[in-house]
Order: structure tokens, then sequence, then C-alpha cells
């Protein structure tokens, strides 16, 4: 009774009615309905939390814009299995066109993970995004101007002491930034929560 009642389990995940062993419908139904859980929109979300665990929730955000960008009309829809190279590449021109060079590159490395998760899955055998960027557009990058000698950093320091002019958020903000060393958005965007102003 066990076994029967496994081998009745597996045709139900199926999609094939155990009981009256309709298995021609049943099994155009269950194609239907994995053909729907294969489109690449739907493969992204269920790759985007399973993803996002291993990483910080302000990546994950931006992580979850970029899914955005490649759940584009045109190729979000599509069956994963239909994907060509060349349809993914059709939606990495347009941002390329707009100098968004190193969007292009996170969205294409976005995409080529979600695929190479459909392939972890068994719904593809090659991920049609692979090697793609060598056909795009090298994006070019620059080093930001940096004050590095100390006779320089202390004329800086004491020109922003002197700063009067300026609204004082954008003030303390550059007193403060100094001294804890942090990216400028961490502070920027720092909670009173992450100071302790007894300790100093």
């Amino acid at each position: 009774a066990g076994e029967k009642r496994k081998e009745g389990r597996a045709l139900v995940d199926n999609g094939i009615d155990a009981k009256d062993g309709k298995k021609a419908k049943t099994s155009a139904i269950s194609a239907s309905v994995r053909k729907r859980q294969n489109i690449l929109e739907a493969v992204a979300r269920e790759w985007l939390p399973w993803h996002t665990t291993k990483i910080s929730p302000k990546h994950a955000k931006r992580l979850e814009r970029y899914v955005e960008n490649t759940n584009h009309p045109a190729l979000g829809k599509r069956s994963i299995d239909e994907i060509e190279p060349r349809d993914i590449l059709d939606i990495l021109r347009p941002l390329e066109e707009r100098g968004l060079g190193v969007t292009t590159e996170q969205v294409l490395q976005v995409c080529s993970q979600v695929l190479d998760y459909a392939r972890g899955l068994g719904i593809i055998k090659h991920n049609p995004a692979d090697r793609l960027n060598k056909y795009l557009r090298k994006v070019e990058t620059k080093n930001c101007a940096a004050v590095t000698k100390p006779k320089e950093i202390g004329k800086l320091l004491r020109r922003i002491d002197e700063l009067e002019d300026s609204s004082l958020p954008i003030v303390y903000y550059l007193k403060i930034l100094p001294y804890v060393f942090s990216r400028p958005s961490e502070l920027r965007l720092a909670e009173w929560r992450e100071f302790d102003l007894e300790e100093k």
C-alpha cells in the first residue's frame, strides 16, 4: 500500500491524474505549467532570494534593480530554453548606448547567474549569456583625484575647519569623514544608533 501511495504521489507531482490515468491530457497541462515556471522572470525571482541570503541588504536591493532590468518585457516573459545570446545582447545594447557601461556589465552578470541557476536546475544545458562580455565595449575607468601628501592633507583639513558658508550637515560630514575612514555613502546614510556618543 505504501509503494502504491508513493507511485500515486509521483504521478500527481508530474501532473498526471493517478485515479483515472488521463495521461495525455494532464501531461499537456503539466508541460504548460512547467513552461510557465521556466520563463526567465519566474526563474530570476526564484533565484534572487536564494542568492541574496549571502550578501548585504544594500547589495541585495541593487541586485533587485538589475533583475528588473534583466526582466525586460522582450526577455522576461520568454521561456529560458528559447533565449539566444542575441536576445541578451538586444537588452544590453541600449544600456551601453546610454553610456551605462558598468550597469550593462552588472545586468549581464546577473543574467548569467540566473541562467546558471536554471542550468543547475536542469532547465537548460548551456548558458546563452556565457562570454557575451567580449561583445560589449570595454568600460574605461578613471581614478578619482586624491590628496595623498601629508602637507596637502593638512591644508585640506584646515580649509574644512574654516568652512562657514556651507550648510551645517555638509560641514560636519566633511569634518567627521577623515576620522572614520568609511566610504562616503556609509557616513551619509549612517543612523544615530551607529554612534556611541557616551564612549565617544
